[in-house]
């Protein structure tokens, strides 16, 4: 596996033709290894993730890794005037999903992963899941019960709108709140571009993502 892993690692495989049988078959493994109980409790854990990475980000911890090498605990700590002791428990979680990388003892270094949540768009959508997203999905069972298990039929009655207690459409609901009207619009702009308002078209092509993006319907 180490001699697979290096071939891989010496590889562009970005633009290689096997690229996702490669993944298919890294994938296949790791299923191989993992027990059952392993995955499920994976999968259960898995809320915490999109959170950690938030408050990372808040603390500014994936810019000062694009400036260092390494960034102890006591150093983010500082900078961010929060406890060490918490920092550290953000950090367990990073380090394993392999966001991070643990250098000694209270002493992370970058990854590439890491890297990539400097980029605006990459950071504006961890805002958009945690703030907004997040916000549906905790009540969705709730909301699924309510409506008897039935797709919705319309983008003001979805999950987002029983979450938040409101019949606004969700770009109606951005609209009067520009911080989360602002990430939203630099999550989609295109790489290098200054993020614009939303356009008629773009609003009428994307009252199916609205609609997607409250687990209403599948994109069509």
């Amino acid at each position: 596996l180490e001699s697979l892993i290096r071939s891989i690692r010496d590889r562009d495989t970005r633009s290689s033709q096997d690229k996702i049988s490669i993944l298919e078959s890294a994938k296949e493994i790791v299923r191989q290894l993992e027990s059952p109980d392993e995955r499920a409790m994976e999968l259960l854990m898995s809320f915490s993730i999109v959170p950690a990475l938030k408050i990372a980000m808040d603390m500014g911890v994936f810019k000062m890794l694009a400036i260092r090498s390494r960034v102890t605990a006591s150093e983010i700590a500082h900078q961010a005037k929060a406890e060490e002791e918490f920092v550290v428990r953000i950090m367990r979680v990073l380090v394993s999903i392999g966001v991070l990388a643990i250098l000694s003892v209270r002493t992370y270094g970058s990854t590439r992963l890491s890297d990539s949540f400097t980029v605006p768009a990459n950071a504006a959508g961890v805002c958009v899941v945690n703030d907004q997203a997040l916000r549906a999905v905790s009540r969705f069972s709730e909301y699924a019960a309510a409506h008897s298990y039935h797709n919705p039929t319309n983008t003001l009655t979805g999950p987002f709108q029983f979450a938040l207690n409101t019949f606004e459409s969700w770009f109606s609901w951005l609209s009067t709140r520009p911080h989360e009207d602002g990430w939203w619009r630099r999550a989609r702009a295109p790489k290098g571009q200054t993020p614009t308002k939303l356009g008629t078209l773009d609003r009428e092509f994307y009252t199916w993502v609205e609609v997607s993006y409250t687990y209403c319907l599948p994109l069509r």
